[in-house]
């Protein structure tokens, strides 16, 4: 059985109790501080008097593999099912004694609860659950709701709905969506809120044990092609550009979707909406090679990992870069393949440390994505700082994102982690 770092044993014996008494227990560790093994010995000490012990440990699909072998090093003696959130439908009838639920952030959305975290308030009902994550609420404190919300054993239990718990500790305002007035829940009152909840949470800070170097993130800036200007350009003003040669139409109907296709044009590739017969559903066009060009060049010789946005930007990259895969074992045991997968299903649960530097082909607006992903080449045997390549276009909004989500991630740490427990 592999043993503990202090600091996680510290964890672990303020863990144990809390899920004793609560029924739940939320470790929300800093990314790399090894939050899956000291659940397995939390886990271990809380069915230390039940014979064969049982345990569903749900996670992201990416996660599994490295889950089961984290598992098999520590060699606890509960039996234990890993599963991805997508197919909990597959667990066996014969209910757990304790359920791990990993990446939480799969359960945050709000204001309606998501299909995922109904599932689980009715399939977890009565089992006492450890949670994990390193962004319990990236985005907004209201995202801490829901998942707490799944357990039948829930400190805010008495706020039975979103809509009650934001009358107490949300600040609502209304905002414009496609012309209509919607509210807004995203300003919620942690110092408000925390008092209810502190009980069930253990926090590890990023400067707790073995220190991590710090990820040094660096912008690169490339001259996108005069043609994918004009586009940009037509749908900043506009809001529709329309292909004359295919006769295709790419539109934005509201902010988000302008917000998205300028985004999409700035890295090369667009999903144009419309032809002359009506609703166009292909998928998305590559129309400028320049960032994939870049990279070839400016990383020649080194072994790298690009994470992107858009399906058109992967197809893009995997032509620039044919000896690649999606594999992090694969890649963590080559010396000369690329590391090539969409960002939202390899931000978390996967490490990619044997890379001399990531890639981050596009940016997205989610902090979330922007907290995880650079964490992904983090390991406690790097000599100097990992390094995170951004990708930008000189003429697109990648910059100015790159700033709110530094501002994001900033406030989001100096709350939450600040908080004691």
């Amino acid at each position: 059985m592999t043993t503990l770092e202090p600091y996680q044993q510290k964890a672990a014996e303020k863990a144990i109790p809390k899920l004793i008494r609560n029924r739940m227990v939320y470790l929300m560790f800093w990314m790399r501080k090894g939050k899956t093994f000291t659940s397995f010995y939390v886990a271990d000490a809380f069915l230390k008097d039940i014979e064969r012990p049982v345990v569903w440990f749900i996670t992201i699909k990416k996660a599994i593999k490295d889950v089961q072998a984290q598992y098999n090093e520590y060699d606890p003696r509960f039996q234990v099912i890993v599963i991805n959130y997508e197919s909990i439908h597959k667990l066996p009838k014969e209910k757990p004694h304790l359920v791990i639920l990993d990446e939480v952030q799969k359960l945050t959305k709000f204001p309606k609860p998501a299909v995922v975290a109904q599932k689980l308030r009715h399939l977890l009902a009565l089992i006492p659950i450890i949670y994990l994550s390193a962004t319990a609420a990236p985005e907004s404190f209201s995202q801490l709701y829901h998942p707490l919300w799944v357990s039948s054993y829930s400190p805010l239990a008495r706020w039975v709905n979103f809509h009650r718990f934001a009358h107490e500790f949300v600040n609502v305002v209304q905002n414009e969506y496609k012309g209509l007035p919607v509210n807004d829940y995203s300003d919620c009152d942690i110092k408000k809120l925390w008092p209810y909840i502190k009980h069930v949470f253990v926090i590890i800070k990023e400067e707790e044990g073995k220190k991590l170097l710090p990820v040094k993130h660096i912008p690169l800036m490339v001259n996108m092609s005069a043609k994918t200007l004009e586009i940009y350009n037509e749908l900043k003003r506009h809001k529709i550009y329309i292909d004359e040669h295919s006769q295709r139409a790419a539109t934005c109907n509201n902010g988000a979707e302008k917000r998205d296709k300028l985004l999409q044009v700035s890295s090369g590739t667009l999903i144009f909406n419309e032809t002359i017969d009506g609703v166009d559903r292909t998928n998305g066009q590559i129309i400028d090679t320049s960032k994939a060009q870049f990279i070839l060049s400016y990383f020649h010789g080194r072994k790298i990992a690009i994470l992107y946005n858009y399906n058109a930007e992967g197809e893009m990259l995997r032509k620039f870069f044919p000896n690649h895969t999606d594999s992090e074992f694969e890649f963590n045991e080559s010396t000369d393949i690329t590391f090539i997968s969409q960002v939202r299903t390899t931000k978390a649960g996967i490490n990619l440390s044997s890379a001399d530097c990531l890639v981050m082909f596009n940016i997205s607006d989610s902090a979330e994505t922007f907290i995880q992903a650079p964490a992904r080449i983090q390991n406690l045997y790097r000599t100097k700082s990992p390094e995170v390549y951004w990708i930008f276009s000189t003429h697109g909004p990648e910059a100015e994102i790159f700033k709110t989500l530094n501002q994001k991630k900033r406030e989001y740490t100096d709350k939450l982690y600040a908080q004691e427990v």
